[in-house]
């Protein structure tokens, strides 16, 4: 049985080995392939004259420590299954106990299998991931491919599980597609996106088309619901041994911050705020956007909203005596710092009003960058600030001495940090904004993208019905767009871009304008 050291695999780990043989005869090798991607890794028989027991297998280790939770997560699917209607299966093995089987019937869907436990020891534990042939193919045009991707072995923080080991999927429910043979449940599963390149793969054959709608569905829609469950969970900043999954708060100097966070292991931090109240606080807008986002998020809700029950939009302002943005920036610090980033690798993003305050944040954090839709960066032009100023005392037309009413002074004075603004030019609300940032800095935008220095701007034009054109904003996919423009702002050859944005800029007005024409489209037979 030969082993070969897997040198590329995707993303996940680096200790994979791949291997092939025979169950029954350790002397027998079945012809086979094996090769990785960028996402993903393809395991196969070429061999036409398989005999049971003929398997090709992926070798994984993962340390655990005593009385850790961990999950072992992957996405399976098996292909190309020619003149094989049955007898292939594939199985999962934790240090050489199977632990689950799933045998074939046809070509089906993306399986997401995931083994949950509690360490009994501190150990190095060794996964299999095996395809194996149940039966003799004698002659048969045989070709077998088991897909594997999104493999995440990783501590669970916020979980608990027994000691027995626990094995979920999302196909043992599906009889006419799946068969399985040992003991496993549904749940609602996770799935860790790879970013819109996930969908790069190629398309050779039905099972391929129906393999990127997978990846399409799941990229943007496999958010679990779970995460929002409340837990108690209080986090001491200043002593962080753990970062839990899901929902838990953060009390700092006499704040509470409510959070909701997702962990991608060594990759930027997403911290996404939140703009208008429009249900029962805590809100984290966006959520379930964490399988889309390139990186981990830290969702924060605004405490603002706990100082006065009838502010709908509270900016992350706080009051004259304390400035919630600012605690915010030094809670994100120190989180940061536990996970290893350096400021680079934190985004802003939010909308609206937290847009407003995602400027000012990414200001404060030398070297972070500010993602932004629609946001109030002069507090005082935006309709609600004489609202505000009833239910608070405040009036935003006064400079205040942390600037948090004047989002433009952390544009021109944080030269290292990144700013991108993301305008609807047909909002009323929004456009004034823009028009008074350019009077303040001198400058002119484009319909389309500007960049001047650290300042990235996109114009776009939305228009729908019987809805605020401020409302009118990015979606899941428009997001690979926008932080493809700040890995570019860098770069000598941003004008390049210009003409293929103006393409994506009409495309974006143009799936507007189709929802529009449906609303009316329905409101008129409604009125008939």
């Amino acid at each position: 049985m030969e082993e070969t050291e897997i040198i590329n695999l995707f993303k996940f780990t680096d200790n994979g080995v791949n291997s092939s043989g025979n169950i029954y005869d350790e002397n027998r090798k079945p012809k086979n392939c094996f090769y990785s991607t960028e996402n993903s890794i393809i395991m196969g028989f070429t061999d036409n004259y398989l005999i049971k027991g003929d398997y090709i297998q992926l070798k994984l280790k993962s340390k655990v420590y005593k009385d850790k939770n961990y999950r072992y997560g992957f996405c399976c699917k098996t292909k190309y299954i020619q003149d094989a209607v049955a007898g292939l299966c594939y199985e999962v093995l934790l240090d050489n106990k199977v632990i689950y089987r799933l045998s074939t019937k046809s070509y089906y869907r993306a399986n997401l299998v995931n083994i949950l436990f509690k360490a009994w020891d501190n150990a190095e534990n060794e996964i299999l991931i095996r395809l194996v042939a149940e039966k003799d193919f004698s002659g048969a045009k045989h070709n077998g491919y088991l897909e594997v991707n999104n493999i995440e072995l990783n501590q669970e923080y916020s979980c608990n599980y027994d000691y027995d080991i626990k094995v979920t999927d999302s196909l043992s429910s599906k009889k006419d597609t799946a068969e399985v043979n040992l003991q496993s449940c549904i749940t609602s599963v996770k799935f860790v996106g790879g970013g819109i390149d996930s969908l790069a793969v190629p398309v050779a054959s039905e099972s391929d088309i129906n393999h990127v709608a997978d990846l399409r569905a799941k990229l943007v829609n496999s958010y679990d619901k779970s995460m929002l469950e409340d837990n108690g969970i209080n986090l001491d900043v200043d002593n962080i041994t753990e970062l839990p999954e899901g929902r838990f708060s953060v009390t700092y100097k006499n704040v509470t911050f409510d959070c909701l966070f997702h962990l991608k292991k060594d990759k930027p931090l997403y911290v996404v705020l939140n703009g208008s109240k429009t249900g029962e606080p805590p809100e984290f807008k966006r959520w379930s956007w964490y399988p889309v986002f390139e990186g981990s998020m830290l969702n924060i809700a605004d405490p603002t909203y706990k100082i006065n029950d009838k502010i709908y939009l509270g900016w992350y302002y706080g009051n004259d005596e304390v400035n919630y943005r600012l605690l915010l920036v030094e809670v994100v610090k120190k989180i940061t710092d536990f996970l290893g980033l350096d400021n680079s690798k934190v985004y802003f993003y939010g909308s609206s009003g937290g847009g407003a305050a995602a400027l000012n944040c990414a200001g404060l954090l030398e070297g972070s960058t500010a993602i932004t839709i629609n946001p109030q960066i002069f507090l005082d032009k935006y309709h609600y600030a004489k609202e505000f100023k009833k239910l608070t005392g405040i009036d935003l037309s006064l400079r205040d001495k942390w600037h948090r009413e004047d989002s433009s002074y952390w544009i021109a004075n944080s030269p290292k940090s990144k700013f991108i603004l993301v305008e609807n030019i047909n909002s009323e609300d929004d456009s004034v904004q823009f028009f008074a940032l350019e009077k303040t800095l001198n400058k002119k935008f484009s319909y389309g993208i500007s960049k001047f220095g650290n300042l990235g701007v996109w114009l776009y034009s939305a228009k729908v019905y019987n809805t605020p054109t401020h409302n009118a904003q990015e979606d899941q996919i428009i997001y690979f767009a926008i932080k493809c423009l700040i890995e570019n702002m860098d770069n000598p050859s941003w004008d390049n871009l210009k003409s293929l944005y103006l393409i994506i800029t009409e495309l974006w007005r143009e799936k507007w304008a189709l929802r529009d024409e449906i609303k009316l489209l329905r409101n008129s037979n409604l009125q008939q």
